[in-house]
Formats: C-alpha cells, sequence, structure tokens
C-alpha cells in the first residue's frame, strides 16, 4: 500500500479573525505572544504595536520613530525583547512592558552596511545572529553589543534560521543555495552547502524536533531537506504556481504551511513518508523510443530524423520525448500536487491511491509576503502586497 493510499489529510479552515490596513507597505510582522495583538514595521519608519480593543478593532498601542524603515523583526516571547533591522544595516534593540504599551530602547548594533534581511536570537548564547543584502552573516553578544564574528557569503542573504542545540545557523541566498554554518563564540565553519533551488531563497525553517529544514524560493518550490538523517535526502514540494515567501512547520501538526504571490496557503501533511525526487537521466537519444534529441546532430545525421526536445518523467527521472512523455498526473507521495510530465509506462502504473492529496490548498485573497504562527492560539498572520495585515483563526 502506497503511503498515499494509508494517509488522510487533517484538514484545516483558515477564518479571518481580525485584519490591519495600512498606508504604506509593510515589511515585516509577528503576533504578540499573549495578549491579541501584532508588532509591525512599514515603509513610514515607524514600529507599532498594535492591539485589539474591546469593539473587535485592532488600534496603535506604542509608535516608535525610527532612522530608516524597518525591513525585518525578531521577537523573544520569553525576554519581550524586540530586535528591529533597518533598511541602513543596523539593528534596533527594545524592551516591551507586560502590557505591550511601552517601548524602551536598548542599544544599537552596527550589524551590516545594506538592508538587514532576517534576526534570530540565541538566548542560549545571549547571541543576535543575522544577515543582510550586503553578503555578510553576522553575529553580536546581546550582553556587550559587541561583534563577536562575521562571514561572507557570494550573494546577498535573505534569509536565516538557527539550531541552538547543535550551534548551526542556515543562511539562505539569492542564489538559490543554503549555507549551513557552525557557529562557536568568535568564529565559524562552512560544514556544507545545500542546492536545490533554481532561483533565490525566500524563507528558511529549521524543525529541530525532527531534524528537517525546510525552504522555499523563488522557483516555486518547497524543499524539505533531511539534516539529521544523514543521508543528504531531500523532498520537493510542488503545488504553487508562483514563488513562495514564506514557509512555517507547526510540531503538534507535523506539517508544513507555506504562501507567497499564488495568494494561498498549503498545508503538507508531513506524517507520510515521501518519496525523494529522483535524479534525471543523462542521454542523447530518447530512453524508450531511441529518437535522437535536437542536440544530437551526429544520430540525427545518420538516423536521418529530425531531432526532438528532451523532457524527464517526474516519477522515474528517465530522459523521454513529448511523444513517450505525453501523461499528466498528480505524484503527492513524491510531493506533486499539481499536473506534472510523467513518461507512459510510469502513467499507466499510478492509480487512484496514488493520486490521494496529500496537501491541503486554501485561498487567503491576498498576495502573501510573509507569515507567522502563533501555536498556542491556532492564529496565523499573514503580511500581503496590498499594505493589509490578516489575522486568521486555523481551526
Amino acid at each position: 500500500m502506497s503511503a498515499s493510499s494509508s494517509a488522510a489529510i487533517d484538514d484545516i479552515k483558515p477564518t479571518i479573525s481580525g485584519r490591519i490596513e495600512f498606508i504604506d507597505d509593510v515589511n515585516a510582522a509577528l503576533l504578540l505572544p499573549r495578549d491579541d495583538g501584532i508588532v509591525a514595521v512599514a515603509n513610514d519608519r515607524t514600529m507599532k504595536i498594535w492591539l485589539m480593543r474591546d469593539n473587535g478593532r485592532y488600534w496603535p498601542s506604542v509608535s516608535e520613530r525610527l532612522a530608516t524603515n524597518g525591513s525585518c523583526l525578531c521577537l523573544h516571547s520569553e525576554t519581550l525583547r524586540i530586535f528591529v533591522g533597518l533598511d541602513n544595516g543596523m539593528i534596533v534593540e527594545f524592551s516591551v512592558a507586560d502590557d505591550f504599551n511601552r517601548l524602551t530602547k536598548i542599544r544599537d548594533y552596527q550589524a551590516h552596511t545594506n538592508p538587514v534581511s532576517q534576526i534570530k536570537l540565541s538566548a542560549k548564547n545571549e547571541w543576535l545572529l543575522s544577515v543582510g543584502r550586503d553578503m555578510f552573516f553576522q553575529w553580536h553578544c546581546t550582553e556587550t553589543g559587541q561583534r563577536l564574528g562575521g562571514y561572507r557569503g557570494n550573494a546577498s542573504y535573505l534569509c536565516l534560521d538557527f539550531d541552538e542545540g547543535a550551534s548551526m545557523a542556515f543562511l539562505g541566498d539569492y542564489a538559490g543555495q543554503i549555507t549551513v554554518v557552525k557557529v562557536e563564540q568568535n568564529s565559524c565553519n562552512i560544514i556544507t552547502t545545500l542546492k536545490g533551488h533554481s532561483g533565490s531563497i525566500r524563507c528558511i525553517e529549521w524543525a529541530p524536533n525532527t531534524d528537517m529544514l525546510y525552504s522555499s524560493g523563488f522557483d516555486q518550490l518547497v524543499v524539505a531537506w533531511d539534516i539529521g538523517g544523514g543521508k543528504g535526502t531531500s523532498y520537493e514540494l510542488m503545488g504553487h504556481s508562483q514563488k513562495v515567501n514564506a514557509v512555517l512547520y507547526v510540531a503538534k501538526w507535523n506539517a508544513v504551511l507555506s504562501s507567497g504571490d499564488d495568494s494561498f496557503l498549503m498545508k503538507w501533511n508531513m506524517k507520510v513518508k515521501r518519496r525523494s525526487t529522483p535524479s534525471w537521466s543523462s542521454s542523447k537519444v530518447c530512453e524508450l523510443c531511441d529518437v535522437p534529441f535536437f542536440w544530437n546532430i551526429k544520430d540525427m545525421y545518420e538516423k536521418r530524423v529530425a531531432g526532438v526536445r528532451q523532457h524527464h518523467c517526474r516519477r522515474c527521472g528517465k530522459a523521454v520525448c513529448d511523444k513517450c512523455s505525453s501523461t499528466q498526473s498528480v505524484l503527492p507521495e513524491y510531493g506533486f500536487e499539481c499536473s506534472i510530465r510523467v513518461c507512459d509506462p510510469c502513467g499507466s502504473e499510478i492509480t487512484d491511491d496514488d493520486r490521494t492529496p496529500l496537501a491541503s490548498r486554501y485561498n487567503l485573497l491576498h498576495r502573501v509576503k510573509s507569515m507567522d504562527f502563533n501555536d498556542k492560539r491556532n492564529l496565523l498572520l499573514t503580511i500581503g502586497d496590498d499594505k493589509c495585515v490578516k489575522i486568521w483563526k486555523l481551526t
């Protein structure tokens, strides 16, 4: 029995719980850990905390003027510290009152020379880790504000996550690569580079309880990397029709949430055993009918036939021509929730059970730039390119 036939999707239903409309574009927003509210930075050089009032509407509780536009946010729920990355490369640290009605500035960090892309706090080490458009990964001491170390990559870094247990940082860049870095107090070592995206990486999510890393990118893919397995296995999750800007892992559901420019939220069931996408064969002729591909001049001349375009079967990886791969099918077990090309022999072997969905799909009605999730209250925050932040209840 296939994994598809033995697994059912635990459905969720996103219900709009609140919305906040801004005058300017919203660059980052996070849900508050306890109260019904959010913290957000927009292109008006302010950081605001919005709280829900008795009338059910959100109103600004605190507004802090920033030196330049904020580019990213990090909120540590236990110590109520907020770190704001700015377009000028600085990071500003604030402490928040328990009632979320007062902000106190702690210090500035001279972190980058270009916009800060993402920030992570390691409370265990008292490290503030950040990546920026200046191609640098930096970490600072939050007790002294001093820079501890840095690493310059080969492309602008767009996203970051950190495994505090292993002291491992994951750096996603504009070139579509993920650099895995072992971080020490004043130095770092490059462990490996993960290559699976054909476009810039927009978001990275580390799931420590499963030793899996999830990344989403410009190439419309979510890729699941089995870091803990030690075999270098990766799984493609394809269900979006445009670039995927946000990916989250929800441990209690053992599911991945993703969204992006196509406005859809995908919930991927990770309880099932998935199959890795097969490697593509390298061949000068169709592996089924032996017709030469159009760059194979020698065989075209000897066989007196016109060359054809090369395709690959997503199920077996064989190099095939269009005539031998006329079948389109979903392959949820391989991560393909949308129809893709398979060779005709594989198409004849695919059963209805093999087509059983392992992901669910919901229209959020705006192009999603970023997401945040509160697993205690099942609240999902989405930032759209429509200058609107929406809060959803997932039931």
